[in-house]
């Protein structure tokens, strides 16, 4: 259950923890065992809504620091083994008044599009 205070409602949702690595695994950003806050947008995946008959799901993305990266997920069942990717992160302009210089703010989700996770 996740307060959605725009609507001012609980509502059920899908919440994605990750682990990336370089080539090499070397952990670049792991949010498996952080603990978000109730309003914490950073680092966040939540799901915002299904499209069954495209067997789709749609997620948010709160971006890193300064919300670098915010944008969308979509995930899409191909089959009992394997997921789709696509992530569409939107534009911020950044300034030293929004991100103090020398904060991280790459990106380390994949952009791209049709990356297939295949379940081992």
């Amino acid at each position: 259950m996740k307060f959605l205070k725009s609507l001012n409602i609980y509502q059920d949702v899908l919440s994605v923890r990750y682990t990336i690595k370089n080539s090499a695994g070397i952990i670049l950003q792991n949010t498996q065992n952080m603990i978000f806050e109730p309003n914490q947008l950073r680092h966040t995946i939540y799901s915002r809504g299904t499209y069954p008959s495209k067997n789709i799901v749609w997620f948010n993305y709160g971006g890193t620091n300064c919300r670098v990266g915010w944008g969308s997920i979509e995930l899409k069942k191909i089959n009992s083994t394997q997921i789709s990717w696509e992530y569409r992160p939107n534009d911020i302009i950044l300034d030293s008044s929004k991100c103090p210089p020398g904060t991280d703010i790459n990106i380390y989700l994949p952009e791209t599009k049709d990356l297939i996770f295949t379940k081992q």
